[in-house]
C-alpha cells in the first residue's frame, strides 16, 4: 500500500531545510485514535489540485472556493460552463438547510447576474417567506407564517390572497390577470371562487372600485348572474343585485347596447316555459314604482295570431265597468310602492267580470336585505292590462258613430218635415198680410237657405220693394233673438254656422215692422 509524506519546507539561515512534521497518510485511508488534522498550521491556503488543476481552494481567511483560487465568499463555486449543485438522496430526503440565528436575521438565496443581485428568496420577519424584487426594493410576494397568507405586492396580506397594485402603470392597470388558454373544453373559467361558510351563506366574489366595482367584457357574455332556488332565503333568489347609494342620480341598473341591427338595452325573459299562460304569475320584467319611457311598443304582427275575431257589443261592454276614482293603501303595502294621492282607474275584480282576459292575478317577490332578512313578504293581488282596453274603447267610439250617423240621418228627415210645414205656414201668412197689407208682400221675398241642413256657411236671399229697407233675424227654438241683418231691396246674406251649435233655428223678414216671411233653417256640425 502506498504511502504519502507531509513535508514542509523552511528558509533558516538561507539554507533549505525539509522537516517531516506529519504522520504518514494512506491513500486508503487512515486508521485514526483521535482527531487528525489537514491542512496548514500557517497563515497560509490550502489548495486541492487534480490533473494538475485546482479544484477546491481554502483561503487562508477560510472562504472555500471550487472552481476558483479567490473564493468571495464562505461557499463560492463558479465554472467556465455549467455551475451546478445535485443534492439527491436515494433513501430518504434531500435538504439544503438555511438556519438564521433570529428573527432580525434572513436567510434566503439571491439571484444575481454578472455579480449585479436582482431576486431574493427567504425567511424574514416572523419566520414569514418572501420573494423579493431587489432592484425595486418592493416584496413581489409575501406568505405569512402565522396565518399562511399569500401576499403580491404586500408585504403584509390580510386575506388568504392579498393583491396589492404598485404605483405605476404597469403594474396597476393589471392587478390580476388570469388567462385560459386550454382548447379541449368550453367555458372553463379562468378565476373561480367559492365561500360556503354554510347553506345559503357566503360571497363568492367581493369587489369595490372607486368608479366600477366590477367590470365585465367578453365576445358573448359580459357578466352573469345565478341564484340557485336552493337557496335557504324563503324561496325568493336575485340572478343580480343592483343597489345604488346617495347620488343627485342613482341607477341600480343600468343597461346599454351598442351598434347592431338588433339592439336591446335590458333584455328580461321568464324561464322554464316562456310562454305566458292565463293564471300564471311570470312576469319578464317586473317594476316597483313609476315607469317612464319615450315609446312603446306591443307585438301586433298578424303572422303572430290567431283565432282573429272582432269585438262585438263593445259599447255595452264599456258601459258594465266603472272607472272610480281613489287612494292607494301605501302605509299597508310599502313594498310595491304605490302612488299616494287621488287616483283614477278601474277595479280589478269588476273589470275581470265583462273582460277576465285583461286580469291577470300577480304576486309581488320578496324583499330581502343584505342580511338576509325578508325585509317585505311577497303580496298577491290582482292587475289590469290597461292597454288591452284601448282596442276596446275604439270599436265602442265605432258603434257610438254609427248611432249618431243614424240619429242625424232621421234628425234630417224630420227637420225636412218641420221645413215643408213651416213653408206651408209661410204661405198662409203671405195670404193674411197680403190681404192685410196690400201688395207690399206680394213685391217682397224670403228664400229657403242654401244648402240646408247647413253646415260652414249658408246664404239667404231675400226681395224688398222699391224704397223699402227691412231686418232679418235669426232666432232660436227657446225665442232668443242670436242675430240681425239690416236689408234693402233685392240680395243675400252670408250665414257663418260656426258660432252656431246643431239645431233648428228660425229667420224671418221684418218690413216697416211687419213679419213678411218666416223660414226654419238647421244647422250640423
Amino acid at each position: 500500500m502506498k504511502k504519502q509524506k507531509i513535508f514542509f519546507t523552511l528558509l533558516v539561515a538561507g539554507q533549505m531545510v525539509t522537516t517531516v512534521y506529519a504522520q504518514n497518510w494512506l491513500t486508503s485511508g487512515n486508521l485514526s485514535t483521535k482527531t487528525d488534522t489537514l491542512g496548514t498550521r500557517t497563515n497560509q491556503s490550502v489548495n486541492i489540485i487534480t490533473n494538475n488543476a485546482s479544484r477546491m481552494f481554502i483561503a487562508k481567511n477560510g472562504n472555500v472556493g471550487i472552481g476558483t483560487t479567490a473564493p468571495a465568499f464562505l461557499f463560492d463555486v463558479q465554472g467556465p460552463g455549467n455551475a451546478s449543485m445535485s443534492f439527491k438522496s436515494t433513501t430518504g430526503t434531500a435538504n439544503v438547510i438555511l438556519d438564521r440565528f433570529n428573527s432580525t436575521s434572513t436567510a434566503g438565496v439571491n439571484y444575481r447576474t454578472n455579480g449585479v443581485p436582482y431576486w431574493q428568496t427567504g425567511t424574514i420577519n416572523n419566520d414569514n417567506f418572501v420573494i423579493r424584487n431587489l432592484n425595486l426594493a418592493a416584496p413581489a410576494l409575501a406568505i405569512m407564517y402565522a396565518t399562511s397568507n399569500v401576499g403580491i405586492g404586500n408585504n403584509v396580506p390580510t386575506a388568504k390572497l392579498d393583491v396589492t397594485g404598485g404605483t405605476t402603470a404597469a403594474d396597476t392597470i393589471a392587478t390580476i390577470n388570469a388567462t385560459v388558454g386550454y382548447v379541449g373544453a368550453f367555458d372553463v373559467p379562468a378565476i373561480t371562487a367559492l365561500s360556503e361558510p354554510d347553506a345559503g351563506y357566503g360571497i363568492g366574489v367581493a369587489a369595490a372600485g372607486g368608479f366600477i366595482g366590477v367590470s365585465g367584457a367578453s365576445t358573448f357574455i359580459g357578466s352573469i348572474g345565478y341564484a340557485d332556488a336552493g337557496s335557504t332565503s324563503g324561496g325568493t333568489v336575485y340572478g343580480i343585485y343592483g343597489e345604488a347609494g346617495i347620488a343627485t342620480s342613482s341607477v341600480g341598473v343600468f343597461g346599454t347596447a351598442g351598434d347592431g341591427t338588433n339592439q336591446y338595452g335590458v333584455y328580461g325573459i321568464t324561464a322554464n316555459g316562456l310562454a305566458d299562460t292565463v293564471g300564471t304569475t311570470k312576469w319578464a320584467g317586473y317594476f316597483v314604482g313609476d315607469v317612464a319611457g319615450a315609446r312603446y311598443f306591443n307585438f301586433s304582427d298578424g303572422k303572430l295570431k290567431a283565432n282573429i275575431q272582432p269585438i262585438n257589443n263593445a259599447l255595452n261592454s264599456l258601459l258594465k265597468i266603472n272607472a272610480t276614482s281613489y287612494d292607494f293603501k301605501c302605509s299597508e303595502y310599502p313594498s310595491l310602492a304605490l302612488p299616494a294621492g287621488k287616483q283614477l282607474g278601474f277595479i280589478a275584480e269588476n273589470v275581470a267580470q265583462v273582460f277576465p282576459e285583461l286580469v291577470k292575478d300577480a304576486t309581488s317577490a320578496e324583499i330581502i336585505g343584505k342580511d338576509r332578512k325578508v325585509n317585505h313578504p311577497s303580496v298577491a293581488f290582482k292587475a289590469v292590462n290597461y292597454t288591452g282596453l284601448i282596442p276596446v274603447v275604439v270599436e265602442a267610439i265605432k258603434e257610438q258613430q254609427k248611432l249618431i250617423d243614424a240619429k242625424d240621418v232621421l234628425l234630417a228627415n224630420q227637420q225636412a218635415q218641420i221645413e215643408s210645414l213651416q213653408n206651408q205656414l209661410n204661405e198662409i201668412k203671405d195670404l193674411l198680410v197680403t190681404e192685410k197689407y196690400g201688395n207690399i208682400n206680394a213685391q217682397s221675398s224670403l228664400a229657403q237657405n242654401v244648402p240646408n241642413p247647413a253646415k260652414g256657411t249658408s246664404s239667404i236671399a231675400y226681395m224688398l220693394p222699391q224704397n223699402k229697407s227691412g231686418i232679418i233675424t235669426i232666432v232660436d227654438l227657446k225665442g232668443n233673438v242670436l242675430e240681425t241683418f239690416q236689408v234693402n231691396q233685392s240680395g243675400q246674406v252670408e250665414i257663418s254656422t260656426s258660432k252656431y251649435q246643431a239645431g233648428s233655428y228660425t229667420y224671418t223678414l221684418v218690413i216697416e215692422g211687419k213679419v213678411i216671411s218666416s223660414r226654419t233653417m238647421v244647422i250640423v256640425k
